[in-house]
């Protein structure tokens, strides 16, 4: 259920089969980030995974996610939204 919750707030639903990773682009002190194709749009995204293993960080987590959706400015990558998996 806490799944399900996030996935309501995190925008579109993307699970792991539907994307190919392509190569790793980083890796930083928070997480890796892959090149990735989603084949159903053909859209290149870049994909950051981050391990949060504990509730109170998901939550934390999903509330950054909502917030980096609502940005629109020339110079931050657009978020398309999240998914735990």
């Amino acid at each position: 259920a806490d799944s399900a919750d996030h996935s309501k707030r995190l925008g579109r639903v993307i699970q792991d089969e539907d994307i190919v990773t392509l190569r790793t682009l980083g890796v930083g002190q928070s997480g890796i980030v892959q090149l990735a194709l989603h084949p159903p749009s053909m859209r290149l995204m870049a994909l950051k995974f981050i391990s949060v293993h504990q509730r109170n960080s998901r939550h934390q987590l999903a509330s950054e996610i909502e917030n980096f959706m609502k940005m629109d400015h020339g110079n931050i990558v657009k978020c398309l939204g999240g998914y735990l998996s």
